[in-house]
């Protein structure tokens, strides 16, 4: 390690405020209203100082706040409880529709920008009786409003409704699941024209509507058919955990609806769904965790890091966990990535649903035409016909997806998956309308370790049989490992230097077992072979497989403004000699870079780098053999003296 002598006095830091840009006067008054009452009318209600504040007198007075200050609404500390649900439509804020199923209005209105923070102390509750099967809880028909901690938050329809005016609006926390006959069919409706909508960290579940209900339900009023854009979901979960009361309008607590849904053709351009959870899916008739199959044009959606879980539901459409059907083209790319589907059942049970994603579209056989959807990096176990269906699609790119072993694959190891049924395939090109259901590349002879400790798979082209279409050249091949025949562990993606030549691996399979191939035809967007038959391989050999790394350390003080990566260190910068000594000013910024450098034959990957204390530096996702590389941190310099 360099020691460095550091001299000088401790010098002040100047810390920079971060501010975002705001269409309100700079310093604007704001206004806050604190509702102390769980009436839902109160007689002389006044949220001055003194005076009994309800919600509903709250945003009365706040939707007349001038444009220029900003409003909180909140709850005094010592209320919580219900709000009851009016039993007369003199009650309601809004009378007219507010979106395609609450027709006679809704409870509460938010006309304006607003912060409403209920604390998750103030809810909303529908009693036993009359039901008003058109009304919503609250609607939200203002740009910026920012509801902050909703908990069982009720209505008769949609509990919280998006207007066309709404956007730039978000909820964020909060929990609603249905525990007794709360009626609600939908947590959360967005309609066409709203814009830029976030919604995070926030748990509903066991909706009591089935095609138009569920957690997020998008639909457009007839009046308007613009469509919904740029709706963001994260860190939100759907649990239709059921209990032994049953659903229906006297229990709501078992109720399967549908995670999302899409209802009335509606466009729905720019969808992000991350890193959320939909779970307990358990009903085999009701709800599926995505459900796209009424939707208008579908437009840069991005699906990744999800979880879908306990998921024994088929749902009203294909008995899938995410059913998409379009009757248009879909716009930009739609992404579904990084994604774990696990039904969570057995393959050969009655409860084990069927696909994993079923997505049919609109084009004929033999088309080409780039469909834009990328199916790449997902987790797929418990699905008895095929993980992942495609029909109808054209060009559509399926790529790196694993495969547990209680999903169905063909159990042959001497045939290709190219037939038409859907059973025992991991990815289905049900015919020629999905990537021209082309014919795999496939593995022949033996797979072999060469003294480099690289492992050589003999393969070869398909050929023309005048039947099936051949791959677009030049190809590339995804290597797979499997203990049998599914595809457990994606390994390396090789493209062949000729045809018919073996091909060459670095990312050696984690034990004996057989290897397969899918291939991905050329172009921007690659179309997707079914997997081929599998070949058997050995055991890496142990020196092949023994991990060795060195790790280089040094410091820098002259390295340029506004560079700072590795590689542009030690391009630019001069190392400290090692055991020598140097002087500097306090707030000044010595560099650190850290070398990593693979010394053995096994490939390496996610090599965790950290300093002395234990602490990560950063993680360098692969090594080669022989292969260097390495991150940079800078520190800051102390106003304290200090010696070697």
């Amino acid at each position: 390690m360099t020691c460095i002598a550091v001299a000088g006095l401790m010098a002040a830091l100047a810390l920079p405020i971060l501010s975002t840009a705001s269409s309100r006067a700079a310093g604007a008054p704001a206004r806050t209203f604190t509702v102390n009452s769980t009436a839902l009318i109160e007689a002389n209600a006044s949220c001055s100082p003194g005076g009994v504040c309800t919600l509903g007198q709250a945003l009365a007075e706040a939707n007349v706040v001038p444009e220029d200050q900003d409003v909180l609404i909140n709850v005094d500390e010592n209320t919580s409880g219900f709000i009851p649900f009016p039993n007369d439509t003199k009650q309601l804020a809004v009378t007219t529709p507010v979106s395609p199923w609450d027709t006679a209005g809704a409870v509460f209105s938010a006309q304006r920008p607003m912060t409403i923070d209920l604390d998750n102390r103030l809810s909303l509750v529908t009693p036993d009786g009359k039901e008003w099967s058109a009304v919503a809880g609250l609607w939200v028909d203002g740009p910026d409003v920012a509801l902050r901690n909703f908990t069982n938050w009720y209505s008769y329809q949609s509990a919280i409704v998006f207007s066309p005016n709404s956007d730039g609006s978000s909820l964020q926390g909060g929990k609603s699941i249905q525990y007794e006959n709360n009626h609600t069919d939908r947590e959360i409706a967005i309609v066409g024209g709203a814009e830029r909508i976030s919604i995070s960290d926030y748990t509903t579940g066991r909706q009591l509507g089935r095609d138009t209900g569920g957690g997020i339900v998008f639909g457009k009023l007839t009046s308007l058919n613009e469509p919904v854009k740029n709706v963001t979901i994260t860190q939100v979960t759907v649990d239709n955990g059921p209990d032994a009361r049953g659903c229906g309008e006297d229990a709501g607590t078992s109720c399967m609806a549908n995670g999302l849904a899409f209802s009335g053709s509606v466009d729905v351009d720019g969808l992000t769904v991350k890193n959320s959870l939909f779970t307990n899916f358990v009903d085999q008739k009701k709800g599926q965790p995505i459900y796209a199959v009424n939707a208008g044009k579908i437009s840069n959606w991005d699906i990744t890091g999800n979880q879908f879980t306990n998921i024994s539901t088929g749902g009203d459409f294909a008995d899938a966990t995410v059913a998409v059907k379009y009757t248009q083209s879909f716009g930009g790319t739609v992404r579904i990535a990084n994604n774990t589907f696990d039904s969570g059942t057995v393959v050969g049970t009655t409860s084990t649903p069927k696909y994993g994603l079923y997505v049919e579209g609109n084009q004929a056989n033999d088309s080409t035409v780039a469909s834009g959807l990328f199916v790449e990096d997902n987790y797929f176990d418990g699905y008895k016909s095929t993980s992942i269906y495609l029909r109808g699609t054209g060009t559509a790119t399926v790529r790196r997806n694993t495969f547990g072993v209680n999903s169905a694959s063909r159990s042959s190891t001497d045939l290709e998956e190219t037939t038409d049924s859907s059973a025992g395939t991991m990815v289905l090109n049900f015919d020629k309308s999905a990537n021209r259901k082309i014919k795999p590349w496939y593995p022949t002879g033996t797979a072999s370790y060469n003294g480099a400790c690289a492992l050589v798979i003999p393969i070869s082209p398909p050929a023309s049989d005048g039947k099936a279409n051949l791959p677009n050249d030049p190809v590339s091949l995804d290597y797979y490992w499997t203990a049998g025949t599914t595809a457990e562990v994606y390994l390396e993606t090789v493209k062949p230097s000729t045809a018919g030549a073996p091909t060459t691996l670095t990312v050696l399979p984690p034990t004996a077992g057989k290897i397969r191939i899918q291939t991905q035809g050329f172009g921007s967007q690659p179309e997707s072979s079914q997997y081929s038959r599998t070949v058997a391989v050995t055991a890496p050999p142990a020196v092949c497989v023994q991990p060795a790394v060195s790790l280089k350390v040094e410091g820098w003080t002259d390295v340029p403004d506004g560079v700072t990566d590795y590689d542009g260190i030690v391009a630019s910068a001069t190392p400290l000699p090692r055991g020598g000594t140097v002087s500097l000013a306090p707030g000044e910024v010595i560099w650190y870079t850290y070398t990593a450098q693979n010394t053995g034959k096994a490939v390496l990957t996610d090599v965790e780098v950290k300093d002395v204390s234990g602490k990560r530096i950063c993680v360098l996702p692969q090594l080669a053999a022989g292969q260097a590389a390495g991150c940079a941190k800078p520190e800051l310099v102390p106003g304290l003296n200090a010696s070697p």
